[in-house]
């Protein structure tokens, strides 16, 4: 027998458009979904309301819930099988992809002219942050080869109120980076490195940098380390 009015996660996914994110907030194995783990939370604003979805594994089971706002609108117990939380990462990708577009544009909006001396600053900061982004990436694509390796990682980007400056938010391993937009196009940047003594343990950073040229390459490489978080994290659904 088909079920025609059951609530499936395409139907409900697709009332809510990526293309019109304002926010994006995303968790990778950071909270208590039950007793799921490894298990992803996905928040995204859109022109009306919040849609909030959760899906997890353990072991062959699965689940995933879904809520508009604070009303929850449809949850499935499942055997994991590859498909089984295909919309959910689809969804994910898009929304990213929206909101790290817009965080282009802004990347690629004139922020004035730059001295030679500030140039040469911009330019070593990108060297450092490149070669700690290397570093990253590496562990957590390692995570796709070492099933005993948890992938733990927070995001937030976009817009935290309605035509503010658009941001970008992460915690991956012991890296804590905040990157955002000024009024006059000038993009700041400030990474603490915990060194796995604790989150929020740093007192002081172990970067912080203005870029006015450089801003495209540096946001590079924040796309290149979302996407590898979540093409390792969806390797776990496999």
């Amino acid at each position: 027998m088909i079920f025609f009015w059951r609530k499936t996660p395409e139907k409900l996914l697709t009332k809510h458009s990526p293309e019109t994110v304002h926010w994006l907030a995303c968790t990778v194995s950071t909270i208590q979904y039950l007793d799921m783990l490894p298990n992803v939370q996905l928040e995204a604003k859109g022109p009306t309301e919040t849609l909030k979805t959760c899906w997890g594994r353990k072991g062959k089971e699965g689940r995933w819930d879904i809520w508009e706002g604070s009303e929850h609108k449809a949850g499935s117990q499942l055997v994991v099988s590859e498909k089984s939380f295909a919309p959910f990462f689809l969804y994910a990708h898009l929304s990213f992809k929206t909101l790290l577009e817009s965080l282009q544009k802004n990347a690629l909006q004139s922020a004035g002219g730059v001295t030679t001396p500030e140039l040469t600053q911009e330019g070593k900061a990108l060297q450092w942050l490149q070669a700690t982004m290397k570093v990253l990436i590496s562990a957590v694509e390692s995570c796709q080869k070492d099933s005993t390796k948890l992938l733990q990682a927070s995001f937030f980007i976009g817009e935290k109120e309605k035509g503010s400056a658009p941001l970008f938010r992460a915690q991956v391993f012991s890296l804590d980076i905040s990157a955002a937009f000024d009024v006059d196009g000038t993009l700041g940047v400030v990474i603490f490195d915990d060194k796995n003594r604790g989150a929020r343990s740093a007192q002081t950073p172990a970067l912080e940098a203005r870029f006015r040229a450089l801003k495209p390459p540096v946001l590079d490489e924040f796309i290149r380390l979302a996407n590898a978080v979540m093409q390792t994290c969806e390797q776990r659904y496999r």
